[in-house]
């Protein structure tokens, strides 16, 4: 898209485009966690088939493990700082006001990925799909099944795996962390109606994240970002 005499602002739309089909990609593979398949059929119909079948536990391993590695992974975001630096935004008018809408005009990286962050978090703690995850549990045809230990315990690992590396934590890492706590203190305190295994698991989960901050903290090789980060952390 740099072509002599084009505008800069061609580069920052396409950039946009792709990066906020990470929110789509994380609500969609969400829906898999704790989903079913509903059939419309009847008594005696050809197959004979019960009209609720749960997702099969590989399918939602699946499904989860793509939100792990393609979208909280440390290393998903990581921006060549020249693409970042050629973001110009549109200054022309619209019929929407957006040029004396805009609180800055260079492009707001941590906010964005925040947001893909938050959607796809909050979309996999709804309450709703908490709720469907206890209750597949013992639905489940066969011995292999998905559990919410099993959701908290992957999602716990994955964004907390500096702690285990002994390596520094990234500015959006850290980004997702606090927001990971956020969400849990939510689940915990708010009135959302989370279920008391999905509210026992968060409590479980918190106090092993602040039980690692805290091993974690001795670890001379962490720069005073990663520092400050996990004691303020620590301290919410």
């Amino acid at each position: 898209f740099k072509v002599d005499g084009q505008r800069y602002q061609k580069i920052r739309s396409v950039f946009s485009q792709g990066i906020w089909e990470y929110i789509g990609a994380g609500m969609t593979a969400s829906k898999f966690i704790g989903g079913i398949y509903f059939k419309r059929n009847h008594i005696g119909d050809p197959g004979d088939s019960n009209p609720f079948e749960i997702v099969k536990p590989q399918k939602q391993r699946e499904a989860l493990n793509f939100i792990i590695s393609h979208i909280l992974d440390k290393d998903v975001f990581n921006f060549d700082p020249n693409i970042l630096n050629k973001l110009s935004p549109e200054r022309y008018e619209d019929f929407e006001w957006k040029v004396w809408r805009m609180d800055r005009i260079d492009y707001p990286i941590h906010r964005v990925v925040k947001r893909i962050h938050a959607y796809t978090l909050y979309s996999l703690f709804d309450p709703r799909r908490l709720a469907r995850v206890q209750d597949n549990e013992i639905k489940f045809i066969n011995e292999d099944v998905f559990t919410m230990e099993e959701l908290f315990s992957s999602i716990n690992i994955s964004i907390w795996e500096e702690l285990l590396l002994l390596e520094n934590i990234n500015s959006f890492r850290r980004e997702l962390q606090n927001l990971q706590i956020e969400m849990y203190s939510n689940i915990l305190f708010s009135n959302y109606d989370f279920n008391s295994d999905a509210q026992a698991m968060t409590r479980n989960s918190l106090k092993d994240i602040l039980k690692n901050i805290y091993v974690g903290l001795s670890n001379p090789k962490y720069n005073n970002a990663t520092k400050a980060h996990l004691e303020f952390t620590a301290e919410k």
